[in-house]
């Protein structure tokens, strides 16, 4: 419907940090998580990198104010990316709001 109000939509950005990786796979892994988690229309701001010892990815949404689902989704991917599993602990380094936006409502039309 036309003329629908916007709401305010709050926005997180979500740290998380892996552990355990061998250094043989942590930049393919990163490459291969950046990728699978920029499909995901749901998160935006998609960053993985490996800085040798420790795989971090930051990502941003609007729904997941604790960090629970992008954990899950994150070592979802981690066992999809390496064979025989890895020997490893992902930690949620942090979930900050960081902005409140406008949103139409899904049933309203452009």
């Amino acid at each position: 419907m036309a003329g629908q109000p916007e709401r305010i939509v709050a926005s997180y950005r979500i740290l998380l940090q892996l552990d355990g990786l061998s250094s043989e796979l942590g930049e393919g892994v990163a490459r291969d998580v950046t990728a699978a988690f920029s499909r995901r229309n749901w998160h935006r701001q998609v960053m993985c990198n490996w800085d040798g010892k420790v795989l971090t990815l930051t990502v941003e949404n609007d729904f997941d104010r604790e960090g629970r689902a992008t954990v899950d989704e994150f070592s979802d991917e981690i066992s999809a990316c390496v064979n025989g599993g890895f020997d490893g602990d992902i930690r949620l380094v942090s979930v900050t709001e960081i902005a409140l936006r406008p949103s139409r409502d899904q049933n309203s039309s452009p």
